[in-house]
């Protein structure tokens, strides 16, 4: 399609996220969304309470998240002028578990008069179990508003980007070269992602095939030859998880062999609690009680060079699908 065929158009971009409480009050509230309106123990909400008092309180996602969107919509706003692309970008925030949600960010782009809403959810990988929900929910939204002749695309997972396992790559290779004597023959490097029930994975492998992919090629790329593939923060959930766990590797491992361990959370993009308490205190202590150091890369969280990738991409897909 060419650029002239954009001019005058509008389109809507709905980023989504997972989110998280702004208050302790709305502990309770954020977990029922999760259990999908299934009653909360008071011992789970407890240790949530525990386990957010811990790293400060509350978590940093929120603040995070919406710092990432302002950046990103700024970049691709600056891409459609720069390209003289023709049409005009209006753009909305909602989460899964919190407000705004994601029927408040489809309303706000309805009211904006577009004619095709691209939805990206903020997450590297796509599950049938528990991604899916954002799409059809986005869908269900413009049921409810009967404006079903708004037409709502959904966008790749971003571990499908290209160029997104470099900048992996790069968080790894600095994170290597500021850790003084290293060796990495006895540095065990742990790509993580947040595991799963195996009830609701059952016999779709799409996630796990993704994160192992991804791992793969960071190993690949960082000539690495001491590495695993794990899960993480499936540790309050009952029954059965995707395995193996990152603690259940960090406890059998053999200090005398590994004298490192890097958590690569891969299945992340931002800092939160599952990786300031799971990784950063959990793992960690783990690690220490084995006389084994421990080291996390950096989490992309608003960084420029994760803003231009995501942003250039959104513009090439919209061009291409708009």
């Amino acid at each position: 399609m060419s650029i002239n065929s954009f001019d005058n158009k509008s389109y809507g971009l709905a980023i989504f996220a997972h989110g998280t409480p702004r208050s302790e009050n709305e502990f309770e509230e954020f977990l029922l969304s999760i259990r999908r309106n299934r009653p909360v123990p008071t011992e789970l909400l407890n240790e949530v309470k525990r386990r957010y008092s811990v790293i400060g309180g509350l978590s940093p996602l929120l603040k995070i998240t919406e710092s990432f969107f302002r950046k990103l919509v700024d970049e691709a706003s600056t891409l459609v002028v720069e390209e003289s692309a023709g049409f005009k970008i209006f753009a909305s925030l909602g989460y899964k578990h919190v407000k705004p949600n994601i029927f408040d960010a489809v309303k706000e782009l309805v009211e904006s008069d577009v004619s095709t809403i691209f939805g990206l959810i903020a997450t590297p990988y796509f599950s049938p179990a528990n991604i899916a929900d954002y799409y059809s929910s986005a869908e269900e939204s413009l049921r409810k508003l009967k404006k079903t002749e708004i037409t709502f695309k959904r966008m790749p997972p971003l571990s499908e980007i290209e160029g997104y396992d470099k900048l992996i790559v790069k968080r790894l290779q600095s994170l290597l070269t500021k850790i003084p004597h290293l060796n990495l023959d006895r540095t065990l490097v742990i790509f993580t992602a947040h595991s799963l029930p195996i009830i609701a994975v059952q016999n779709d492998n799409t996630y796990q095939s993704q994160h192992t992919n991804l791992a793969l090629s960071i190993a690949q790329e960082c000539n690495l030859k001491n590495f695993r593939v794990a899960y993480q923060s499936g540790t309050l959930g009952k029954g059965d998880w995707l395995s193996p766990d990152i603690n259940e590797i960090v406890i059998s491992t053999d200090p005398t062999l590994v004298d490192a361990v890097i958590a690569v959370p891969i299945g992340f993009v931002s800092e939160h609690a599952e990786i300031l308490y799971d990784l950063d205190i959990e793992v960690k202590n783990n690690c220490l009680l084995r006389r084994i150091n421990y080291f996390r890369v950096k989490m992309f969280n608003d960084d420029e060079d994760f803003i231009n990738l995501i942003s250039e991409f959104i513009i090439d897909f919209i061009i291409t699908n708009g």
